[in-house]
């Protein structure tokens, strides 16, 4: 059978034809293509980046507002002392109530003041005001603020004792501060203290380097809408000064204020939104060139790669039109459409397909080894989550038994008749080395006691079950042998013995022992190394610190302990707690501290003993808010009231 020369002819040119649309198209949709991603791209990052460059700046304006306003306060609280310090000042108040010696004393005054001025260039001036009218001034003038109504309100007690002024040559605003003059602790009357500092000098002094961008800044503020550095046009009419932080952003700016607590000022935060957009824009150019570089590089490359496609069409094309001269199926023809399969794209292709065969066969025993080993990891997972749950009830049991070696937590407990006590223990694992226990003997003598195992988890855990068995076992065996409350020295001593015997783990325990007489309120303690407790009267709180504390208990044998002994008054409470609640930490790293302590206990008055533990356990959760709790958290509150005056705390 044989072909015509035409046929053969016209199917060449319709393969030619259909080589050079492929490359046609090619090109054209990967030209297409990579304009789409350069385009979409550089809007995505052009969008992206502006929100990125908004969120910083508005985070950097948030920082720096903040700590402007932090520098703020600590500068008021710090300017306030001294003014409080002026007020009680011995040569001030001889100014002030002898005004036959005013004159020998002025220069004395003048002095003292002076030397405060030297040092702090935002002082303007310093005024001793009697009955409303100055009898003196660090500047020497004798009208010193412009609004005499200002003079007015500054000595009005019922006003703010921090106010703002301007001063009769000064353009700019100024804050003042009064304290009324105190003589050995008493107030007199119509005589006051007040300082006068310039705003735009407290401004270059604390907020000069503050600034989050080319045309940003941070200013002070005034309750009355008035910043040092001038606003620009497109925030003039920003909404009142309030006693909350704000975000006050617009289409223009980004705006940021912080209040300062206690002060008619805030810090106000401002910056451009075009030195956000600026870099973006330069990006957005910069990522333009590039992609016309990624299609100029495309281009190229699909010149190159078509040409390279359509190679092996084009061998076609020449065997097609050889054709025209052979016989189909000719010898001639096969040899050579054998060769050009064996050796051409196709000929790979078939190599391909059969190292895609072999690598299916791998894989399907590469697959079925790894379902073995999924099986094998099936059984090994299960059974370690055996382990796990039966690991988790062990060491839950562990917390039980251990929480039932000490008084109910959050339980009061009357011991005696006109004694009660209320413990708090939260571990910050399922077991803790924290300890304390409240028990009366058989006499009506109360022993009370707490402590802290070094480490944390199940070792301190033992560690302090043994302590604790060893502390009740010691006090009651003295008291049945002597027929008297035990002495505290002399328990710790023989606890401390027996600790230290095979103590290879070198663990120890603070430990504070008290014995108290319910009869008398003779509280008799030791201490081993543990923190002081505290006091709480009807005076305020104070540390039990009679005795220096010994070295903890296990550290080392043969250590001698000594007593102390503190009297104790009707409604006093002991509060015994250990470092868990005074390194309590916030998620800033800050610790609770003593401080805290002592004003959550001064906020308890009265007898009751659950109202006292409420008001440490609530303000310590307010301030470590979601941060983890590191430390065990153990507290002990005991209450005594004479015999005859018990209150009724049920």
């Amino acid at each position: 059978m044989r072909l015509s020369n035409d046929t053969m002819k016209e199917q060449s040119r319709g393969i030619i034809a259909f080589n050079k649309s492929i490359r046609v198209r090619l090109i054209v949709w990967t030209v297409l293509l990579l304009a789409l991603v350069v385009i979409g791209l550089t809007s995505l990052l052009s969008r992206n980046a502006t929100r990125l460059f908004v969120a910083q700046t508005t985070t950097q304006l948030t920082q720096l507002t903040s700590q402007g306003a932090r520098a703020l306060r600590d500068f008021m609280a710090a300017r306030e002392r001294t003014v409080d310090l002026w007020a009680t000042d011995t040569v001030l108040l001889s100014v002030a109530q002898d005004p036959g010696l005013r004159a020998v004393f002025m220069p004395g005054l003048s002095r003292y003041v002076s030397s405060f001025a030297e040092q702090e260039p935002w002082i303007t001036d310093v005024l001793l005001i009697e009955d409303r009218l100055p009898i003196f001034s660090l500047s020497g003038r004798s009208q010193v603020i412009a609004d005499p109504i200002s003079l007015v309100s500054l000595t009005d007690p019922s006003l703010a004792s921090t106010q703002l002024v301007r001063l009769v040559d000064s353009p700019q605003w100024h804050i003042a501060i009064r304290r009324q003059a105190r003589d050995r602790g008493q107030p007199l009357p119509g005589v006051y203290v007040i300082l006068l500092m310039d705003l735009t000098v407290i401004q270059e002094s604390l907020l000069a380097n503050a600034s989050p961008s080319s045309s940003g800044f941070v200013t002070i503020e005034t309750n009355r809408n008035v910043t040092v550095i001038p606003l620009p046009e497109g925030l003039r009419d920003l909404p009142p000064v309030n006693s909350t932080n704000q975000s006050l952003s617009n289409a223009d700016y980004l705006v940021e204020r912080q209040a300062v607590p206690d002060s008619p000022i805030s810090v106000l935060g401002v910056a451009a939104r075009r030195d956000i957009e600026a870099p973006v824009r330069t990006l957005a150019l910069f990522s333009a060139l590039i992609g016309l570089g990624a299609i100029v590089a495309g281009l190229v490359g699909t010149l190159i790669f078509t040409a390279r496609v359509t190679a092996p069409i084009q061998k076609l094309t020449s065997d097609a039109r050889a054709m025209a001269n052979l016989k189909f199926g000719g010898e001639n023809l096969r040899t050579r459409l054998k060769q050009r399969t064996g050796h051409d794209e196709i000929g790979e292709l078939a190599a391909v397909f059969e190292l895609l065969d072999q690598t299916t066969e791998e894989l399907t025993e590469t697959n079925q080894l790894l379902e073995a080993r999924n099986t094998d990891l099936d059984d090994t997972r299960r059974t370690l989550r055996k382990n796990l749950d039966r690991l988790n009830d062990e060491m839950n049991a562990a917390r039980t038994l251990q929480l039932s070696m000490v008084p109910p937590s959050r339980k009061m407990v009357r011991l005696t008749d006109n004694v009660t006590s209320l413990g708090l223990m939260e571990p910050a694992r399922e077991v803790g080395g924290d300890f304390y226990d409240s028990f009366a003997l058989d006499d009506g003598t109360v022993v009370l006691l707490i402590g802290d195992v070094s480490d944390k988890g199940t070792a301190s855990a033992l560690f302090m079950s043994r302590t604790v068995s060893l502390l009740r076992f010691a006090a009651q065996q003295m008291h049945d042998l002597t027929k008297a409350p035990p002495d505290p020295a002399r328990v710790l001593e023989e606890v401390n013995t027996e600790l230290c015997k095979n103590n290879g783990t070198r663990m120890f325990a603070t430990v504070f022992l008290g014995i108290l007489d319910p009869k008398s309120g003779l509280l008799t303690y030791g201490n081993a190394g543990h923190m002081s407790p505290l006091l709480a009267s009807r005076t305020g709180v104070t540390a039990i610190t009679k005795s220096r504390p010994g070295l903890p208990l296990g550290v080392h044998a043969n250590i001698k302990y000594s007593d102390a002994s503190i009297q104790l008054s009707p409604s006093d409470k002991v509060v015994l707690y250990t470092d868990g609640i005074t390194e309590a930490e916030n998620s800033t790293g800050a610790f609770f501290g003593l401080d805290r302590l002592c004003h959550a206990i001064k906020a308890s008055a009265g007898p009751d003993i659950g109202a006292l533990v409420g008001n440490i356990r609530t303000p310590l959760a307010a301030f470590v808010g979601e941060a983890k709790q590191f430390d065990d958290i153990t507290l002990l509150v005991i209450g005594w009231e004479p015999m005859g005056e018990v209150t009724d705390q049920s």
